[in-house]
């Protein structure tokens, strides 16, 4: 076991004070939990979608093109 000065105690010994918590204490670190996760994993996915493949302005082409096709096949009909 970690001395108490440790500012990163071992799991058992947070779990020991978790357990002397009230309910509604519980409740309250329930939610601050759930917060990081949620931050954990939405920081996760941006990461998984940011790319540097793609510019603005190879967008912009992209959605030029495909409008023109679009109103060109609109206008022979």
């Amino acid at each position: 076991m970690k001395t108490s000065l440790d500012p990163y105690p071992e799991f058992k010994t947070v779990l020991e004070l978790v357990k002397r918590l009230s309910k509604d204490e519980k409740i309250k670190l329930s939610k601050e939990l759930e917060k990081e996760l949620l931050d954990i994993q939405f920081t996760r996915l941006l990461r998984i979608f940011k790319t540097n493949e793609l510019s603005e302005k190879d967008i912009t082409t992209a959605t030029e093109s495909v409008r023109a096709s679009i109103y060109g096949r609109s206008k022979s009909n």
